[in-house]
């Protein structure tokens, strides 16, 4: 699972170690070894799905079924997606759990978002105002990173979400950068964003807005502006950050940097390893 975010370079940190954090949460201890193929998620779904009672669950680590789901055809996946659906409207939190592990696991599917857009409106967007947090957080992940593009309703969705007051730091964030990298050449969007970060306290949220900018190229005058900010703050990770945000700009944007950069890296005062960024940004 790891492998695939490496190979995700749009993501941020704080994005990826969410994703990974969330699967560790849904994740169970499999009784008597994991199941071999899609027919037996499909049984263990509807094992689950007729018990009544949630102490008498079977266990079933649902997450290490990642492979299978990969490799599934879509007409298999479409003959699971029902049960997921069903596994979603369940009292039992256990069985809802793991209704949304199979939608976090299609989520990584190359095409993924056509599997997901039947059950976009009515069973995973009105998870993100879940009690749950974990529901919460896993929903933001399906909705945002389906593939190969996220859904536009979905977008639609973590926008009106993105200034929800019962947000945490960590969801906002994750909903910024979602939209940043779903977005980033949408100037609407891009206000919506860097407006709701300016208002917002939260120092690692400002970070790693700044560094999605860099990772997506945004480059909307709102978003050079908001960099030019951070290069110029008397905080030296916002410093850092910016200036390699700047650094992996297109040429054309990056050049507007140039007197920044230059003066970062002729400050004697500037730490050595922001101004090495500066110098890199500068000679590309």
């Amino acid at each position: 699972m790891s492998q695939f975010w490496v190979r995700s370079i749009k993501r941020t940190k704080c994005f990826i170690m969410t994703r990974l954090a969330f699967a560790t949460s849904l994740m169970v201890v499999c009784a008597g070894g994991c199941c071999a193929d899609i027919a037996d998620i499909q049984s263990a779904l509807q094992s689950a799905l007729a018990e009544k009672d949630e102490t008498q669950l079977q266990k079933i680590d649902i997450i290490a079924f990642e492979s299978e789901i990969n490799a599934a055809t879509q007409e298999e996946v479409r003959a699971l997606l029902p049960l997921a659906q069903k596994c979603l409207g369940s009292p039992i939190h256990t069985v809802r759990r793991h209704g949304l592990s199979v939608f976090f696991l299609v989520s990584f599917r190359p095409d993924s978002s056509q599997l997901i857009e039947p059950y976009l409106d009515g069973e995973l967007a009105p998870l993100l105002d879940d009690p749950d947090l974990a529901f919460r957080r896993g929903v933001i992940v399906v909705l945002g990173t389906s593939r190969p593009v996220p859904l536009p309703r979905a977008l639609d969705a973590l926008s009106s979400q993105l200034v929800d007051k019962d947000n945490t730091a960590q969801e906002a964030g994750m909903i910024a950068g979602t939209l940043l990298h779903g977005r980033p050449f949408d100037e609407k969007n891009v206000h919506l964003v860097l407006a709701f970060v300016t208002r917002h306290t939260e120092f690692k949220l400002r970070i790693g807005t700044i560094r999605t900018l860099g990772l997506n190229k945004v480059s909307t005058e709102e978003a050079v502006s908001f960099i030019r900010e951070g290069i110029n703050d008397s905080n030296e990770d916002v410093r850092k950050t910016s200036v390699e945000a700047a650094g992996r700009l297109p040429p054309k944007v990056r050049a507007k940097f140039s007197a920044d950069l230059l003066r970062v890296l002729s400050d004697p005062n500037e730490a050595a390893g922001v101004r090495a960024l500066a110098q890199s940004a500068l000679q590309q």
